[in-house]
């Protein structure tokens, strides 16, 4: 069992490596041999916009990322669509391009293991993947019948933490628009059209469409608007 003052280590940390090593010490206790942890606000959002903190093999990391796996990887699909915890059988991997991705993580080390979805309150999605190599095949189904209630208790407050300790980042690291964008959000905010705005700043429609598109990339939102509101809650906007 994980103790209140195990998980307590995870709490109040600056910085994601910190978090991470906590992480893999709570995990560790449980007789976990290594640990990812996968995160990203939105199901619709790029994989390779998530969070990604992981003591896996740096070569089958960079294999995987390069290879596009997440896009075969059933543990993956899984996890995005369920809340229940799915163990690395060799049943779950059954087309030939599945089987092969079977095949290469067990030649890197990745041959047993449990993955526990995450969905947060927001609606993040991802997922706690622990391996369990150092534990006999024959006792694996009674250690995760041990195991997996704190497993979900440490990935439940793995959340929660990374969470808050994101919100700390992103406040302590302000949102830096360019002269321009700053020019066409302060524009967009005065009401001005993007037909308007191009002709006030003498270029294209297509020009000002770009720096907007950057803006809500920075801020990662979907809109002008929502872009316009977080620039003056921040104070990057000011009238």
């Amino acid at each position: 069992m994980i103790s209140l003052d195990e998980l307590l280590t995870m709490s109040g940390l600056s910085r994601k490596s910190d978090w991470f090593e906590a992480l893999k010490l709570n995990t560790a206790a449980l007789g976990c041999d290594g640990v990812l942890f996968a995160f990203k606000p939105n199901s619709s959002t790029d994989n390779n916009q998530a969070i990604i903190l992981s003591d896996y093999p740096a070569e089958w990391r960079k294999k995987y990322d390069t290879e596009d796996y997440a896009q075969i990887d059933p543990v993956v699909a899984h996890c995005f669509t369920s809340t229940v915890p799915i163990v690395w059988f060799d049943n779950i991997y059954t087309s030939v391009q599945q089987l092969n991705f079977r095949e290469e993580a067990k030649n890197h080390g990745l041959m047993q293991g449990v993955s526990l979805p995450v969905h947060g309150a927001g609606g993040q999605v991802g997922m706690l993947s622990a391996r369990l190599e150092a534990i006999p095949e024959r006792q694996l189904k009674y250690h995760l019948a041990r195991t997996l209630p704190s497993l979900t208790l440490i990935r439940d407050y793995a959340v929660d933490t990374l969470l808050k300790l994101i919100g700390n980042e992103e406040a302590e690291e302000p949102v830096a628009l360019t002269n321009r964008e700053l020019e066409v959000l302060k524009w967009s905010a005065f009401g001005k059209t993007t037909w308007e705005i191009a002709r006030i700043l003498s270029c294209s429609e297509a020009n000002i469409n770009y720096h907007f598109s950057k803006v809500r990339t920075k801020f990662n939102v979907g809109s002008r608007r929502m872009a316009i509101v977080k620039a003056l809650q921040t104070g990057v906007l000011e009238f």
